[in-house]
C-alpha cells in the first residue's frame, strides 16, 4: 500500500511570490526527497503559502497551513514535509501549536535540511530549537534593518514608509523634494481649515470640484475620501520635520533620545499646523454625532472669571415637560488647575433667553448694533489697563511656579517624571493662554470709525435673514449662534453676559453668513457654498485696493488668538453686553409663559364648545 505525504512551501511577501526562485525551488527539492523515501505526493497535498508571513500571522489565517491541518484531520496522508523549519513559521508558539494537532494525528513533520523530527521527546526538542532559532533569526534581521534605516535617515536620507503627499523621493540619492503643484494644494487645505473654517467634509467636496490631484494610491478612485484629508491635515511633516522611532509597538511614546528627526522642505509654518489642529478638534468637539442632544449655546459658553469653557448638560422633566437643558463647569480635582474658578457657574439654557434676543436684535435692527457699539467704546479704557497688569502679574507666577516645580522635581529623587511632566504641562498650557490674552489685547485695539463701518456693513450682510428671524426653529437659532457667535462670557455674579460676535467678512471677500435656500422649507438657512467663497476669495486677490479688515477690541472677554501671519485673513468681532435673569425670576417667567399657554388654550376650548 502506497504510502502518502504532503508538502509545505511558503514565502513572507508578494514580491517574493512573483519574482522570485524559491517556491518552485522548494516544491523541486521536497518532491524528490518524498519520492526517495517512497511517499508519494499528489495535487492536492501540495500547500502553498507563498506571500503570507509567518512571524506577524497565526496558522489560522494562513490558508495553506489552516487547509494541511484540515487534510490531516481527513487522515489523508502520514508525514509533512518542509525545507526549513521556518517555512512551518516564525514564532515559537504557533509553532508548537500547530505541531501539537498533528501530534496527536500521529503525523510526523520532516525537514529537508534539518531531518526527520518524530513524535517523541526527543522530536519535540529538536522542533522547539529550531523554530526558537527561526524567531531569533528574524527579529535579529529585523533589528539590522532597522539600524541601517536610522543611519540612512541620520545622513538626510529617507527610508522608512511612503513620502507625504506633496513629495517624491529621489531614487539615487534617497532625499525628499517638494512637488510644487501638489505642495499649492496642500496649503490649500491648510488654509481652508484654519482661515475659512472649513470641515473635513467640505474640503473633500471642495477638493472633488476643483479636481485637485490625488495621492498615488487614490488614483484608482478617481476622488477624495475624508482619511485622505485627515491624514493630511495632521501630518506634522509639512512643517519640514519628520520624527520616526517616536511611538513604539504598542503606541507608547519612546524617550526623545531615541527618536530619529529628518530635516525636510516645509510647505506650510508651524503656527499654521497647530492652528489647524485646534480647529479639527472643536469640529470634533462640536460635531453633531458626539452628542446626545443638540444645544443652543454648546461650545461657545465660558466662564467670566477663569476663562474656561462651559460643559453641557439636561436635566430630565421629574413629572411633565421636556426637561431642562443647562452650562456646567468642568471640576478638576487633584490636578494643577491653574486659573479655574473652585466653582464655575451652572446657568440653565432659559436663563441665557436675553442673549438670543441680543443676537436676533443684531442682525434685525442696524440701530440697535450700532448703538451698542457705541456704548461699549465709551466705556473708560481703565479696565483694559488693568486686565493687562493682571496678566503681567499672572504670567510672572506662573512662570515662578514652573520653576519651582522644576526644583522640587531636582531635589526629589522620588518624584515620578510623568507626574512632573504632568504638572509641568498643565502650567504651560495655562502660561500660553494668558500669553496669548495679552497679545490679543494689544493687537486688537481700533478706533470708533472702523467700529461704526464695521456696524453698517453687517447691517447689510444680514438683511436677508431678518424677516426669517422672528419664529426661527430650535436648529434653525442654534445654526445661527454656531456661525456668527465666537464665545460667550457668563459673569455669575454680576448677572451679566458678552457676546463676542464674528461679523464682517475677511479683507475682499463679499462674505454673508447663510444664503437663502431653494428649498419649499424657509425655515432653513445654509451655509454659502465653498466655489462661491472661492471665487470671492479670488476676486478679493484681484482688487487690491479694498480696506484692510477691521476688528474690535476682545480685551474683556480674554479671547483666545494667535499670533497671525499676513497671509491670514480673519473675521473681525465686537462685543456687547446683556444683562441675564437670576434663577429664581427665570422660573417664575416660565411659570406665567406656561400659565398664559393654559389659559388660552381653555379659552379656545369654551369657545369650541359654545359654538
Amino acid at each position: 500500500m502506497a504510502k502518502h505525504g504532503a508538502i509545505l512551501i511558503r514565502v513572507s511577501t508578494d514580491a517574493q511570490k512573483e519574482h522570485g526562485t524559491s517556491l518552485p525551488q522548494q516544491r523541486k527539492d521536497l518532491l524528490q526527497l518524498a519520492r526517495s523515501l517512497g511517499y508519494a505526493i499528489t495535487k492536492n497535498h501540495i500547500f502553498d503559502d507563498g506571500g503570507y508571513s509567518g512571524s506577524q500571522l497565526s496558522h489560522s489565517e494562513r490558508p495553506g497551513l489552516s487547509e494541511l491541518i484540515k487534510a490531516a484531520e481527513r487522515r489523508e496522508f502520514e508525514i509533512v514535509f518542509v525545507q526549513y523549519i521556518d517555512r512551518w513559521g516564525r514564532t515559537t508558539i504557533e509553532n508548537l501549536i500547530a505541531r501539537e494537532k498533528l501530534k496527536k494525528l500521529g503525523i510526523v513533520i520532516h525537514s529537508y535540511f534539518e531531518g526527520r523530527m518524530q513524535n517523541d521527546p526527543a522530536g519535540d526538542l529538536v522542533f522547539m530549537f529550531h523554530s526558537w532559532k527561526a524567531e531569533a533569526d528574524n527579529e535579529q534581521r529585523k533589528e539590522r534593518s532597522i539600524r541601517g534605516r536610522i543611519a540612512a535617515t541620520r545622513n538626510g536620507k529617507h527610508c522608512m514608509g511612503n513620502p507625504a503627499y506633496g513629495y517624491k523621493r529621489d531614487f539615487k540619492t534617497k532625499k525628499l523634494f517638494l512637488v510644487e503643484k501638489l505642495a499649492e494644494w496642500v496649503r490649500k487645505f491648510y488654509h481652508w481649515s484654519a482661515v475659512d473654517g472649513l470641515s473635513i467634509r467640505e474640503i473633500c467636496r471642495r477638493a472633488n470640484q476643483l479636481r485637485a490631484p490625488l495621492p498615488g494610491r487614490r488614483r484608482k478612485h478617481h476622488i477624495w475620501h475624508r482619511s485622505s484629508l485627515h491624514s493630511i491635515l495632521t501630518n506634522a511633516a509639512y512643517t519640514g520635520k519628520i520624527i520616526f522611532r517616536r511611538y513604539d509597538r504598542n503606541g507608547n511614546e519612546r524617550p526623545k533620545g531615541e527618536w530619529v528627526e529628518l530635516s525636510i522642505p516645509p510647505i506650510i509654518s508651524e503656527e499654521l499646523f497647530a492652528r489647524v489642529q485646534k480647529r479639527l478638534k472643536r469640529n470634533k468637539e462640536m460635531a453633531l454625532r458626539n452628542t446626545k442632544r443638540t444645544y443652543l449655546y454648546g461650545g461657545v459658553v465660558y466662564c467670566g472669571y477663569c476663562r474656561h469653557r462651559l460643559g453641557s448638560g439636561f436635566q430630565p422633566a421629574r413629572h411633565h415637560g421636556e426637561g431642562t437643558r443647562y452650562y456646567h463647569g468642568l471640576s478638576r480635582t487633584g490636578e494643577v488647575g491653574v486659573g479655574r474658578c473652585a466653582h464655575c457657574p451652572q446657568v440653565a439654557e432659559s436663563r441665557l433667553q436675553p442673549i438670543w434676543e441680543a443676537i436676533k436684535n443684531v442682525i434685525t435692527e442696524p440701530q440697535y448694533l450700532r448703538a451698542k457699539v457705541m456704548e461699549y467704546h465709551a466705556a473708560d479704557d481703565t479696565k483694559i489697563k488693568e486686565r493687562l497688569f493682571e496678566l503681567e502679574t499672572q504670567i510672572s507666577t506662573v512662570a515662578l511656579q514652573r520653576k519651582k516645580l522644576l526644583a522640587i522635581y531636582i531635589k526629589d529623587r522620588k518624584l515620578d517624571e510623568r507626574d512632573y511632566l504632568h504638572s509641568v504641562d498643565a502650567v504651560d498650557k495655562e502660561l500660553e493662554r494668558m500669553q496669548e490674552e495679552k497679545t490679543d489685547i494689544e493687537q486688537r485695539i481700533f478706533n470708533k470709525r472702523e467700529q461704526l463701518r464695521l456696524s453698517e456693513q453687517v447691517a447689510r450682510s444680514y438683511q436677508q435673514i431678518r424677516v426669517r428671524l422672528a419664529d426661527a426653529s430650535y436648529e434653525t437659532r442654534r445654526r445661527v449662534v454656531a456661525k456668527i457667535v465666537n464665545k460667550i462670557s457668563v459673569y455669575e455674579r454680576e448677572r451679566e453676559a458678552e457676546i463676542e460676535f464674528n461679523l464682517a467678512p475677511p479683507r475682499g471677500e463679499t462674505w454673508l453668513p447663510f444664503e437663502r435656500s431653494s428649498s419649499r422649507d424657509e425655515g432653513e438657512i445654509h451655509t454659502s457654498s465653498p466655489l462661491g467663497s472661492e471665487r470671492s476669495a479670488q476676486q478679493g486677490r484681484d482688487c487690491p485696493g479694498q480696506p484692510l479688515i477691521v476688528s474690535s477690541r476682545s480685551a474683556i472677554t480674554g479671547h483666545k488668538s494667535i499670533s497671525r501671519p499676513q497671509d491670514f485673513k480673519l473675521r473681525p468681532s465686537l462685543i456687547i453686553k446683556v444683562k441675564i435673569p437670576s434663577a429664581r425670576e427665570a422660573a417664575l417667567r416660565g411659570r406665567r409663559q406656561s400659565s398664559r399657554i393654559n389659559d388660552r388654550s381653555s379659552t379656545h376650548g369654551q369657545q369650541e364648545v359654545a359654538a
